[in-house]
């Protein structure tokens, strides 16, 4: 009986995404793509990226494959790689290969 409801229950969600009642938008407004402004740069390595970082540069162009979050303290703990409020990080669309990880924790920095 309980699996009969189960599968009633998950039915009636299928079918309510398929129909599009459920699926509402989660953002409604206007996007603005960021491609070039006077604050703008592009960078193809990690030294590169950090000192972007530290200028509080936006938008930061990643062209390439990009690796960050090496730095530790003196007891071996990783340090997390801060980015300042209102950063943007892009890849470079000519570029399909570019990406950015990181190896320690990201912490976006607010306003206060």
């Amino acid at each position: 009986m309980k699996l009969k409801i189960a599968r009633g229950i998950c039915t009636l969600l299928v079918t309510g995404l398929l129909a599009g009642g459920i699926m509402t938008p989660l953002f409604s407004g206007e996007v603005t793509l960021v491609y070039a402004e006077e604050n703008s740069v592009t960078v193809k390595n990690r030294s590169e990226f950090m000192s972007a970082l530290s200028a509080q540069k936006s938008p930061i162009i990643v062209d390439g494959y990009i690796s960050i979050g090496e730095e530790v303290d003196s007891s071996g703990k990783m340090l997390p790689v801060e980015i300042p409020g209102n950063t943007v990080i892009q890849g470079n669309p000519d570029n399909p290969e570019s990406g950015l990880t990181s190896r320690a924790p990201v912490q976006i920095m607010g306003d206060n």
